[in-house]
């Protein structure tokens, strides 16, 4: 009489757990993806143990207005995504690129120096995640490793780019992160290209820099019809 409780209850106690959604085999993508982001929302040191992102410089030169497509930094995002695509890296990437903050599309890390303090209209479709280790994507030499405030701190511990000669990308960011030009922003004039739709005056760096000019070099061109290379961020 034991023995076959016992087995009725062993049976009831299978048939509940295979039951239960979580032994289901066809759970959706959706709600995989849906689960993944309440875990990171309810538990965001989970973020900061994800695996390392890549960042690689375009190989070709592009013009300020990328290509003259009118669609400014989503140009320069499809840019980055061809070229990467090309090169046989994984995922999806978009340009590390700045505009000024009253930009049809902006793109600007934070409106205060280094993100101190916060506001909210930080981050305006911002490509650096907070916490995250980001790696060359030519030869996977470490570039360092971004803060909680999604910027990097430097030194880098390698620059964008090991390549020699032509060692300028179109940046538009300043060097303290903060957004440039509009309210609030530091002011500079044309820094982006008319939002880079256009072959007029955009804020340059160096791809061969650990410093800070790796970001801001503090000098611009495009009005000679320049043409430079994109660093383009892993998403």
């Amino acid at each position: 009489m034991r023995i076959s409780l016992l087995i009725i209850l062993l049976c009831s106690l299978y048939i509940s757990c295979w039951a239960h959604p979580a032994f289901q085999s066809n759970t959706s993508e959706n709600d995989d993806s849906e689960l993944m982001m309440a875990l990171l929302q309810t538990n965001p040191e989970l973020a900061a143990n994800l695996g390392p992102l890549l960042i690689f410089r375009t190989a070709s030169n592009y013009f300020a207005n990328m290509q003259g497509g009118g669609g400014g930094v989503n140009d320069a995002d499809a840019i980055c995504q061809t070229e990467a695509i090309a090169a046989a890296y994984p995922g999806t990437y978009k340009a590390l690129l700045g505009t000024q903050s009253d930009a049809p599309n902006p793109r600007y890390a934070c409106r205060n120096a280094n993100c101190t303090p916060s506001d909210p209209s930080d981050y305006a479709n911002w490509v650096l995640g907070a916490n995250r280790t980001y790696l060359r994507a030519e030869d996977m030499a470490p570039i360092g490793t971004t803060t909680a405030l999604r910027i990097f701190e430097f030194p880098l511990l390698n620059p964008f780019s090991s390549a020699t000669g032509s060692p300028w990308h179109w940046a538009g960011v300043h060097g303290t992160w903060r957004r440039m030009s509009g309210p609030g922003g530091a002011g500079y004039p044309q820094n982006d290209a008319n939002a880079w739709t256009a072959m007029s005056n955009g804020w340059l760096a160096y791809s061969d820099a650990t410093s800070v000019q790796a970001i801001d070099t503090g000098t611009t061109a495009g009005w000679n019809n320049s043409n430079l290379h994109l660093i383009c961020v892993q998403q």
